[in-house]
């Protein structure tokens, strides 16, 4: 995570300067040129190899890199309204949220389920374009299923950088999410 001072964006092309050693995998730059896919999708084109998924929420920026697809998303809590989860949240969790009378721990819940839900929708590569009340999350099994019911995807909560965010990582593979990991 870097902070979110160092990260000069435009939505045609990003340069994010990292310390890239220049014996690590050929790289030879100090930084690391990312385009965007249709959707919005990251992708680096001198290395097509590796899978890179961006988030940037308050003081905060995520970038995870890859060889297999991912989604990351941090979150800055902040005051948010029940029309919110309604909008966005299929009933179940509607309801879930609407019956925690304590302000804080819904509010831990909203923002722990809005990253997990859009760290999907960036391992799936569709964005914010995707319905996000068609997956429902098991937080006992840490999966997202589809209406069918089947997993799509398996996910992790990431010890967020300080108190007041939530940040969760997204995969395909059930193996791979034990090895998601800080740096």
């Amino acid at each position: 995570m870097l902070k979110l001072a160092v990260y000069e964006a435009e939505h045609d092309g990003l340069c994010l300067q990292l310390p890239v050693p220049a014996d690590s995998a050929g790289y030879k730059s100090n930084g690391i040129n990312v385009d965007y896919l249709y959707g919005g999708r990251p992708y680096l084109p001198c290395h097509p190899d590796i899978f890179i998924s961006i988030s940037h929420s308050g003081d905060y920026l995520v970038i995870a890199l890859s060889d297999f697809s991912i989604g990351v998303d941090i979150q800055e809590h902040r005051s948010v309204s029940n029309s919110i989860w309604e909008r966005f949240y299929p009933a179940d969790d509607s309801a879930l949220l609407t019956s925690i009378k304590d302000p804080v721990q819904r509010e831990d819940l909203f923002f722990m389920t809005w990253a997990i839900r859009e760290s999907y929708t960036k391992f799936t590569g569709r964005g914010l374009s995707e319905d996000l009340r068609r997956y429902h999350i098991d937080h006992d099994k840490c999966t997202i299923t589809s209406e069918k019911g089947s997993p799509n995807a398996y996910y992790v909560e990431l010890e967020p950088p300080s108190p007041g965010y939530s940040f969760a990582a997204c995969s395909g593979d059930p193996a791979v999410i034990p090895d998601v990991r800080i740096l």
